[in-house]
């Protein structure tokens, strides 16, 4: 089962959070070895994220040796969420022709003053 996560972000700003992923003995996975993709939708059944778009967006996801995925949206792409709005979120990993969902949560989109 993934590990459920919230996300707060503030529109048309940089975004970037790291996720250390360790086994059941507590050592860091390397994390080089996967395949990282995640999806933000605006609910379950519905891929836009705002009234202009047709898809969904995703986080630029990298995975690295020392156990760490770091996930991170452009200005521009945070740009795109409506205003005070909470999105969905997921982040699977693949190896081979297994895929896991790493992390989940709620998105909120957050209103910025300039």
């Amino acid at each position: 089962m993934a590990t459920k996560a919230n996300i707060f972000l503030d529109k048309g700003s940089d975004f970037t959070t790291t996720i250390d992923v360790v086994n059941s003995a507590n050592a860091a996975v390397n994390m080089a070895a996967y395949t990282v993709t995640s999806t933000i939708k605006a609910s379950y059944t519905n891929a836009q994220v705002n009234s202009t778009s047709t898809s969904n967006l995703s986080f630029t996801a990298d995975g690295y040796s020392n156990g760490s995925v770091i996930l991170s949206l452009t200005d521009t792409q945070t740009g795109y969420l409506q205003d005070n709005k909470r999105y969905i979120y997921d982040v699977k990993v693949v190896t081979g022709t297994t895929t896991t969902k790493l992390i989940e949560g709620v998105l909120q989109s957050n209103p910025s003053t300039t």
